[in-house]
């Protein structure tokens, strides 16, 4: 047997002498295997040489020697994820963690690719089970992380809890009140949120996003001043930006100060000139300061940007609107109703200019879809009811009036529409009151004293007829109309010697 052997041993000797005879190459002897620690750490310091496809090839090779390594499969995947590649990366991770479900960096990073790639669900287990892992301050991250996660699936109580738990474990760390702040911003929570905003800029008073954020919750309260103040300081930190000119510019409007807006409006457009949105936002700020042609030429260079631009094909209808062109607003608000069917403005705008050239069928139609998208649009409702009422349909007139006031009680045009729809019935009591609520909710309000006038005067109160009709006469000296039926009532109240 030993013979056999040493015969079998001279023969590969032999092979490989021929082989080296015949300039053929051996293959390389097997690389003796390192301790698995040895393949980790050198990958380490690959990686950070910026060496990453030789970080990959030692870890590689140490999983040749180590295939149940939970932290070379860790490693690995870290290495992947850094060349951008994430299926492999989360295969890698996966592993790590089956391996070792003790691993909190391997759950953490595997739900942290699982989210950005859009698996979210699965995403959030895993980094749920990596926040059961950890503790402390060094926790306030992965919670970071497990709130952007239920953010963007909608779940503001979620992450709202998962945010205030990770300012709680670093409530130094500015950024994880401004994503608190954020939650509760979207959850409605404005005061809240402003809070947040606050405390995370007196931690870092140079982030310029978080004087937005904060800008943007002010404007939302209606504090347009105070919003200006941090629209402002965004601009001062961050000059170049576009977007904190625009937001500047559009708190100065709702201001009321549209030279300004108009200002930052422009270099805003200056420092982004292929952004359609900023032009179409200029647009409107020229519109407001009555500078319709100039609005018309941003618009049309807003849509020479971007021809799907919705919301400037419906703010250029508005402006031929106002310039009596109804022909090109039509067309303009059209096609915004066509690139953004959802939208229950262009379909109203649609129906204001149908309505005004009297074609009150496809008017009506209009303002339905706008009703359909929008249930609690008042003014539609209101605008339809009135077109009711002018076909003659006076219940259905009667219905979208008292729901419009069923939603916004201090409605006074649909208090006064419901009363003149009630006259028509000659149900005087109900239109009486309607009218009074409509003269009391605005007391210079000139038709509804009119009209109030007119239906006690048919239900024989004529003395409160009279003051009422004397009021509206007072408050239009010029409307024939209102004069005359003072004058009527006044002259028989004297013939009757009431």
């Amino acid at each position: 047997m030993r013979a056999t052997r040493d015969l079998l041993a001279i023969c590969v000797s032999m092979l490989g002498c021929c082989l080296a005879t015949l300039g053929l190459q051996q293959p390389p002897a097997p690389r003796a295997c390192a301790a698995a620690e040895a393949y980790e750490d050198q990958g380490i310091k690959l990686g950070i040489a910026g060496k990453l496809s030789g970080a990959l090839a030692e870890f590689r090779a140490g999983l040749q020697c180590y295939p149940e390594s939970a932290r070379l499969h860790f490693r690995l995947g870290s290495a992947l994820r850094a060349q951008g590649d994430a299926p492999a990366a989360i295969k890698e991770f996966r592993e790590a963690a089956r391996l070792a479900p003790g691993l909190v960096e391997a759950h953490l990073a595997l739900g942290d690719l699982l989210y950005r790639a859009g698996h979210t669900g699965e995403g959030i287990r895993e980094v749920r089970t990596s926040v059961g892992l950890r503790s402390g301050a060094g926790g306030a991250d992965t919670y970071s992380l497990l709130g952007d996660m239920y953010l963007s699936k909608g779940n503001l109580d979620e992450a709202i809890g998962a945010f205030r738990t990770a300012v709680k474990l670093k409530p130094t760390e500015a950024a994880l009140h401004g994503n608190l702040g954020t939650a509760l911003a979207k959850k409605g929570d404005l005061l809240g949120a402003e809070a947040e905003f606050r405390e995370a800029l007196r931690l870092d008073p140079d982030d310029a996003p978080m004087h937005n954020a904060l800008g943007a919750i002010l404007k939302e309260q209606g504090k347009f001043d105070v919003s200006v103040r941090q629209y402002e300081e965004a601009v001062r930190l961050a000059p170049g930006s576009a977007g904190a000119h625009n937001n500047l510019a559009v708190a100065l409007a709702a201001s009321g100060r549209q030279d300004e807006a108009v200002a930052q409006f422009r270099e805003a457009a200056r420092l982004a000139p292929a952004n359609d949105s900023i032009r179409a936002n200029l647009a409107v700020a020229l519109h407001e300061r009555g500078d319709l042609n100039g609005a018309i030429q941003e618009l049309r260079q807003a849509l020479r940007l971007n021809r799907k631009n919705a919301q400037a094909h419906k703010n250029l209808g508005v402006v031929y609107y106002a310039l009596g062109d109804n022909y090109h607003a039509l067309e303009e608000l059209r096609t915004a109703a066509r690139l953004d069917p959802d939208s229950a403005e262009s379909h109203k705008l649609l129906a204001d200019v149908l309505r005004f050239q009297r074609r009150k069928d496809d008017a009506a139609w209009e303002y339905k879809q706008a009703i359909r998208l929008k249930p609690d649009d008042v003014e539609a409702r209101d605008a339809l009811g009135r077109l009711y009422l002018e076909g003659g349909q006076v219940d259905d007139a009667i219905g979208q009036f008292r729901e419009a006031i069923r939603l916004v009680p201090g409605f006074t045009t649909a208090h006064y529409n419901l009363g003149l729809a009630l006259a028509r019935k000659d149900d005087l009591e109900e239109a009486i009151s309607e009218f009074r609520e409509a003269v009391a909710l605005q007391p210079d309000f000139i038709q509804g004293e009119y009209n109030l006038g007119l239906a006690l005067e048919k239900k024989g109160e004529r003395q409160d007829a009279l003051e009422h009709l004397r009021k509206a006469a007072d408050l239009a000296p010029g409307n024939t109309s209102i004069q005359r039926e003072y004058r009527k009532l006044l002259k028989r109240m004297v013939k009757r010697g009431d």
